[in-house]
């Protein structure tokens, strides 16, 4: 299943406490307890520069910061279910994925405790030892801290702490719980270091790409990247007004590194904000049922602020984006459209053969069909009388020579329109035949008159053998067969539809 992707969507922050499985552990081994609660990220202001939290107010669990020195820990929501139970931890901060160091990993039986060398992912290690990071939390609330971090208003500065080395500038707090020793021999109850990774809790947070700040820390803007999911009603490859969007359908991206999938919200919309880089867009295709398909977008609709240097955004042939996002870039309209196919009234040739079918022909039906250039086998001008050699007639129409077959098709998709069981304006999927658009869609009346066209053309009365001909007549005769059967009219909206089921769900 491809991940979600970290940063925040048109609906809000995706939260990276959630993330915490990329912290890469081997949950065993050690003396320890697990952390009851969560680990929180914060900022202090004051006396932090004012907006050092990109994604919200920072007041508990911010997630972006504009620096390393603007990152804090508390105790958690203030009276919150998920805050730290009372205990003495320590922290420990790191590059998401690998070892800790300071804890068990439970590979080799040992414990890795200073002076052992710390792996290149601990990043606290690098200043001071875990004992300078060690506080106690009393009724959700950190109560006291000695060591040599800031500490003001129950929030401890995990500065200093080293770069990381991820690409993405993503770190991870993690937050450890234990006792410190009282005696020579430790007792069971004791929670002594090294701690299992088991024992610790979990948050990444990211660094807003840049040098630390002081005074305003107002950072960077992302590049945003939005678009829609919608509805192509009228199968144009377009989002025109009024054309409403599709819910919870994925939107896939990827920078060529690592895939990522955003789901539409409720609106059929989505936005998303992103470092710079070049990306492409694509939208998910359900593999059932087939009757989806794709239509748009076959109109460039995108747009972009004017200003921000570097940033574009091109429309593929494969409907498809490639977007090349710029901090404080915007680049809108990575639109996709879809339709699904599906009944529209017809009613086949066979039912228009049998008695209930013949007691609805008319003369002036008969009338109308004898105006047509229908023919038969042999590629004689068929008119019929009654409603009884019509039927004789579709019965025995054959694809040997496609004309005949084109022309039972073409008489009973007319017999449908003539008695409203059709409407002669509904689209239908035509692929192959002239008379529709980029996509293969077109009304029944232009397939029908294109049809009839053909039929009339040189040579048309008669196509058995192989020619460019007999290929158009047979588009056009299965564009009509399928609506004949019910199959390939373009449904009014999605709620017509079913639903949509992709590879992977």
């Amino acid at each position: 299943m491809k991940k979600r992707f970290r940063l925040r969507t048109f609906a809000g922050l995706t939260t990276l406490a959630a993330l915490a499985a990329t912290v890469t552990m081997i949950l065993a081994g050690g003396a320890g307890a697990v952390v009851a609660g969560a680990g929180f990220t914060t900022t202090n202001i004051p006396p932090d520069p004012t907006n050092s939290c990109f994604n919200g107010p920072g007041l508990v669990n911010c997630n972006i910061y504009a620096a390393k020195s603007a990152v804090w820990i508390n105790g958690g929501p203030t009276n919150g279910t998920s805050a730290l139970s009372d205990g003495t931890y320590f922290f420990v901060v790191g590059v998401p994925g690998g070892e800790l160091c300071g804890v068990d990993d439970g590979t080799d039986g040992s414990a890795l405790a200073p002076p052992t060398p710390c792996p290149e992912n601990n990043l606290s290690d690098d200043f001071d030892a875990y004992t300078n990071r060690t506080f106690t939390v009393v009724n959700h609330h950190i109560s006291t801290y000695s060591g040599s971090h800031d500490f003001e208003n129950g929030k401890i500065r995990l500065m200093p702490y080293s770069d990381t080395t991820n690409p993405g500038g993503e770190y991870f707090v993690g937050i450890c719980q234990y006792t410190p020793d009282d005696s020579a021999t430790p007792d069971i109850n004791e929670l002594t270091y090294p701690v299992a990774s088991s024992s610790c809790k979990y948050d990444n947070f990211k660094i807003k790409s840049g040098p630390e700040c002081t005074g305003d820390c107002t950072p960077t803007p992302f590049g945003v990247v939005s678009g829609e999911k919608y509805y192509d009603a009228n199968a144009n490859g377009q989002l025109d007004p009024g054309e409403a969007g599709i819910a919870n359908w994925p939107i896939d991206f990827t920078d060529g590194t690592t895939p990522n999938t955003q789901l539409t919200d409720s609106q059929g919309e989505f936005s998303l904000n992103l470092d710079p880089a070049g990306y492409t867009f694509q939208e998910e295709l359900p593999n059932a049922p087939t009757t989806w398909m794709q239509t748009g977008n076959t109109v460039d609709q995108t747009g972009s602020n004017a200003g921000a240097a570097g940033e574009s955004a091109t429309l593929n042939s494969d409907k498809s984006y490639t977007v090349t996002v710029v901090d404080g870039g915007i680049t809108t309209g990575i639109n996709f459209g879809n339709l699904c196919v599906g009944a529209g009234g017809g009613l086949t040739l066979g039912f228009y053969s049998n008695k209930n079918g013949q007691a609805t022909v008319t003369s002036a039906d008969l009338s109308f069909l004898t105006g047509l250039n229908l023919v038969d086998a042999k590629g004689i001008a068929f008119n019929p009388t009654s409603a009884k050699s019509l039927a004789s007639w579709l019965l025995s129409a054959t694809a040997t020579n496609m004309a005949y077959m084109l022309s039972a098709q073409l008489a009973t998709m007319e017999l449908n329109v003539r008695h409203n069981l059709v409407s002669a304006s509904a689209l239908i999927y035509a692929p192959g035949t002239t008379s529709a658009n980029g996509n293969g869609f077109a009304t029944v009346q232009s397939v029908m008159d294109e049809g009839n066209t053909l039929l009339g053309s040189a040579g048309g009365n008669l196509t058995v053998v192989a020619s460019a001909l007999r290929t158009q007549e047979e588009a056009v005769k299965t564009a009509l067969d399928h609506g004949n059967n019910n199959l390939n009219f373009v449904q009014p909206s999605a709620v017509s539809c079913p639903h949509a089921v992709f590879p992977g769900a």
